[in-house]
């Protein structure tokens, strides 16, 4: 009866709840459940800030020197601001041969300092009646080419073969087959604005341009 008396004063002054839990005492915490799966992946941030420039990097290596033949053309190229810009040498003047040259693989499969020229041997082309001596064209105003370039692909490698201009062109034949047969008809020399036809000589063989060796 004491008893039933003191849980209803309990009851009434802190509640059931309260009176239930002064009564009895919590158990030991159960072991950690499995981790549940991944939540899907959230949006993209925003683009972060840009950040600072880096530090100018070393100026390149130019290897490029003169020898007693060549001599490596430079350019230096002055900007409106101040500013000033020089490529890498790839250019050399021949002294010998008086012309400017580059480095290129000739006919003998050599690396040289061929001679640089806007003139192109054309395969069809010739200026005699026989079609043995090739022709180019070249344009009339400026300085002549004294080479004409032909580089026929040999085992996928361009050599370029050259040949002498000895003048301009009289008459003009143009090279082919007809019927399984070869022939070498007459055309008319027409020729572009600003542009000429010109006789070609013999081909200048490739040891008279400077060679190059690799060192490593």
């Amino acid at each position: 009866m004491r008893r039933h008396l003191l849980v209803c004063a309990c009851a009434l002054t802190f509640g059931s709840n309260a009176c239930k839990a002064s009564g009895s005492s919590s158990g030991s915490d159960g072991a950690r459940g499995p981790a549940g799966p991944a939540g899907p992946q959230g949006a993209v941030g925003p683009q972060g800030p840009q950040g600072e420039p880096g530090l100018q990097g070393p100026a390149g290596q130019d290897v490029t020197s003169s020898g007693s033949r060549l001599e490596a053309v430079r350019e230096t190229w002055a900007g409106a601001d101040g500013s000033r810009y020089s490529p890498l040498s790839y250019k050399f003047r021949d002294r010998a041969l008086d012309i400017d040259c580059f480095a290129g693989i000739a006919s003998d499969g050599k690396m040289r300092c061929l001679p640089e020229t806007s003139a192109t041997v054309y395969s069809y082309y010739f200026t005699d009646s026989g079609c043995t001596s090739r022709a180019t064209l070249l344009p009339t105003c400026g300085q002549a080419d004294r080479y004409a370039r032909y580089w026929p692909q040999v085992c996928a490698e361009s050599r370029s073969r050259y040949f002498l201009i000895t003048g301009p062109a009289s008459a003009l034949y143009y090279a082919g087959t007809r019927a399984g047969m070869p022939y070498c008809d007459p055309v008319t020399p027409s020729a572009p604005d600003g542009y000429a036809w010109y006789v070609l000589g013999s081909e200048v063989p490739p040891t008279d341009f400077v060679e190059f060796t690799r060192e490593k």
